[in-house]
């Protein structure tokens, strides 16, 4: 499992490998299980303040957004320079969503407009 987000409503989600999301309760009872990214591993999670969107990136160079009702898409943002994603973070009014990367530079992209905000 990669990563472990505990969202404050007595569920624990996890990555793994296969792309795979798993919640659970504190008590380790699976409550949902459901593949994301058809098997491209999933190497950080974490969710955003509402937790509405779940936030996620790997070493194919991706982060994505999911909808947390329903798991549909709800946008992707890819590195320059094809390299993965090493962790992830949204901030803390949502709007936001910060990403290092293997190319040793940090995009920051703007979720509501889904464009990139900053690169350094």
């Amino acid at each position: 499992m990669a990563t472990v987000v505990d969202d404050g409503a007595d569920r624990i989600w996890f990555a793994d490998e296969r792309g795979d999301i798993w919640i659970t309760d504190p008590q380790g009872n699976l409550v949902l299980r459901r593949n994301l990214t058809g098997g491209t591993p999933i190497s950080w999670i974490s969710l955003s303040p509402d937790r509405g969107r779940l936030v996620t990136c790997g070493h194919e160079g991706l982060v994505q957004s999911w909808r947390t009702d329903t798991f549909e898409p709800m946008g992707q943002f890819a590195s320059e320079s094809g390299l993965g994603f090493m962790h992830q973070s949204c901030s803390p009014d949502g709007r936001f969503v910060a990403a290092s990367c293997e190319d040793h530079r940090v995009y920051v992209w703007d979720l509501s407009t889904e464009e990139l905000a900053q690169l350094g």
